[in-house]
């Protein structure tokens, strides 16, 4: 009866860090790229920002994936937030095409 309560419970990370891991990643590569272009770093690597929009796209996704296998409430809170963030871009778009 003792060991039931000294049992190690899981902490954030070894619950979530599955989705969190590629989440950050790419948070810090998106920063990272428009840190460089904006404090004119010139020995950095010119990366065009399609190709961050692009790796960004590609980092959600995953981060999605993985949200999707997890059965945390966090990672209920990003699937509802990448869910939200889809429509709203497919609203802006076809108000874009509209207005075109």
């Amino acid at each position: 009866m003792m060991d039931s309560k000294l049992e190690k419970q899981d902490s954030y990370m070894d619950r979530n860090g599955r989705w969190l891991k590629p989440l950050l990643a790419t948070i810090l590569f998106i920063v990272a790229a428009d840190l460089a272009q904006k404090f004119g770093c010139k020995s950095c690597i010119k990366v065009g920002i399609p190709w961050t929009y692009f790796a960004g796209t590609i980092g959600f996704f995953v981060t999605g994936i993985y949200a999707a296998f997890t059965n945390t409430f966090s990672a209920r809170i990003v699937r509802i937030a990448g869910q939200a963030a889809a429509l709203g871009m497919f609203v802006l778009l076809v108000l874009d095409l509209i207005k075109a």
